[in-house]
């Protein structure tokens, strides 16, 4: 993930309403959601009047699934990521387990965790 983006969403881990936002309008607007409809997500978009929303747009070209599920990953405060054992689980641990549960691959884990 980008560490410009990483930072503000660390400036702001206390208020998790702002995180939210934070993180669904770079999601929404680095991949081109321009007519959003729902009205759960048109209200987590940081309006472009806000300043906050001209610091964000110079983050990420791109930002797809997997830096959205980083991202809400590392905005999980400490303190509650010891609580409920939250932690961040790597790409190709992730990879692995969905292959694992659709029968895709036949790879040891070992192979995986090593490298």
């Amino acid at each position: 993930m980008n560490k410009t983006l990483e930072n503000i969403i660390t400036r702001h881990i206390d208020d998790s309403s702002m995180m939210n936002k934070i993180i669904v309008t770079v999601f929404v607007t680095t991949n081109g959601f321009h007519s959003i409809k729902n009205k759960l997500i048109k209200e987590l978009i940081i309006p472009k009047s806000n300043p906050l929303y001209l610091e964000l747009m110079g983050i990420e070209d791109s930002f797809d699934f997997d830096d959205l599920i980083e991202a809400f990953e590392v905005a999980i405060p400490s303190k509650e990521s010891q609580t409920n054992g939250a932690v961040y689980t790597p790409k190709r641990i992730k990879d692995y387990i969905i292959s694992r549960s659709v029968n895709q691959t036949e790879k040891p884990l070992d192979t995986l965790i090593g490298g």
